[in-house]
């Protein structure tokens, strides 16, 4: 049966795969012939990618919660009857 620790794993070996891309994009960018009308924009696939893996960053990573401000009481619980 799955877990929360193995969804972890699995998404931070995403983040590890989409960092390696690096390596290809570029090399698949520096084999590019830019003579055709139609090219890839490498520019455009390197940000979505980071978009992704900054995604599966913040789902691993959450930051934690602000903490709310607690009103002060005064513990003074006694009504004094007025004669």
């Amino acid at each position: 049966m799955a877990s929360v620790e193995d969804e972890r794993r699995e998404l931070a070996a995403i983040n590890q795969q989409l960092t390696r891309l690096e390596f290809l994009i570029q090399r698949a960018e520096q084999a590019a012939d830019y003579r055709y009308s139609r090219h890839m924009d490498y520019g455009l696939l390197r940000s979505e990618l980071s978009i992704i893996s900054s995604g599966i960053d913040a789902y691993l990573t959450p930051s934690r919660l602000t903490p709310v401000p607690i009103a002060p009481i005064t513990g003074d619980y006694l009504i004094s009857a007025h004669p």
